[in-house]
């Protein structure tokens, strides 16, 4: 069975790409001069989505497939997944910080914090640690990686 999935729209857009979307899903509805953010409500298969998504890129508008379950369950909040995050740096003896990362670049499918080594004089360029936004556990490289290429045809 395929796996579902919604569009995320980043940040409020307007644009008659919009009325394409009614190819694959017959219950949205495409309303002239409206401004679309967040999710659309759609139900399509994630692999039928990856056209609409670089259609959009095409046309600059930032966007994301995301499977259907982080928007009908419950997310962890963003102060939960930062305790998380810092209990990850710990382990790893870094520091996790709440760095100006705006979540609206990144898919909503985990939250995203900023980590640096701790007890360094240099300044170094740090990482990042991913949390689920269901369940809460830290996302490898590879599982981003996998995710972008699944629901986004991003390499």
């Amino acid at each position: 069975m395929q796996k579902k999935a919604d569009l995320y729209i980043c940040k409020a857009t307007q644009s008659e790409r919009f009325r394409f979307i009614q190819i694959f899903e017959k219950n949205f509805s495409y309303e002239v001069g409206k401004l679309y953010f967040g999710y659309l409500g759609i139900n399509v298969d994630r692999v039928k989505m990856i056209s609409v998504i670089t259609d959009f890129r095409i046309h600059k508008i930032a966007c994301f497939g995301v499977p259907i379950e982080y928007r009908d369950q419950k997310n962890i909040s963003e102060s939960h997944a930062f305790d998380i995050a810092e209990k990850y740096a710990a382990k790893i003896n870094a520091l996790a910080f709440k760095r100006p990362l705006a979540q609206s670049e990144s898919p909503p499918v985990y939250w995203k914090f900023g980590l640096n080594e701790k007890d360094t004089i240099e300044e170094k360029a740090g990482g990042i640690v991913m949390i689920d936004r269901l369940d809460g556990h830290v996302w490898t490289a590879a599982e981003n990686e996998e995710y972008m290429y699944d629901y986004n045809n991003i390499f």
